[in-house]
C-alpha cells in the first residue's frame, strides 16, 4: 500500500485499495488514465479538479471534504447540504447562534418542513418526507 503524507489523500488511497484491491483497477473503472490518478494522489488529492473528485467520491462513496465514508443512506447531496449548514453556523457568534436556534425551534414544528419517521416491518425506522 502506498503511504501518502496529506491524511485525507491516504484516506482516499485506502478506500480506493479497499473497494478495488488497487489504483489501477480502480482507474479502469472511473476512465481516468492510471497514471494521472497516481500524480492526483502523489500531489494530493485537492489538487485535482473539483468535477474528478466529486466524480471519484460518488463512485466510493465518500465524504468529498475528508474522504471519509458516507454514513447511514444520505445522498452525498445530503451529506454536502449539512456540511455547509454546520460550517455557516460556526461563524456566527452566540447572539447569533442563539437567534439561529429559535427560529429552527418555530421552523421544526411546521410539518411542511418536517421529516416524519414511520416504522417498517424489522422494528426499525424509515425516514419520510411529509
Amino acid at each position: 500500500m502506498r503511504k501518502f503524507d496529506d491524511p485525507r489523500t491516504q484516506n482516499l488511497a485506502n478506500e480506493i485499495e479497499r473497494q478495488y484491491g488497487n489504483l489501477r483497477k480502480f482507474s479502469q473503472r472511473i476512465e481516468i488514465p492510471y497514471s494521472s490518478l497516481v500524480s492526483m494522489l502523489n500531489n494530493g488529492a485537492y489538487t485535482m479538479s473539483y468535477g474528478t473528485m466529486l466524480k471519484i467520491c460518488m463512485l466510493l462513496e465518500l465524504d468529498p471534504i475528508d474522504f471519509t465514508p458516507l454514513t447511514g443512506s444520505r445522498s452525498m447531496g445530503e451529506h454536502l447540504l449539512e456540511k455547509q449548514i454546520m460550517d455557516t453556523f460556526s461563524r456566527f457568534n452566540q447572539e447569533g447562534k442563539r437567534k439561529v436556534m429559535e427560529l429552527l425551534e418555530i421552523y421544526v414544528q411546521i410539518e411542511k418542513y418536517t421529516v416524519s419517521f414511520s416504522r417498517v416491518p424489522d422494528g426499525g425506522k424509515q425516514e419520510q418526507e411529509v
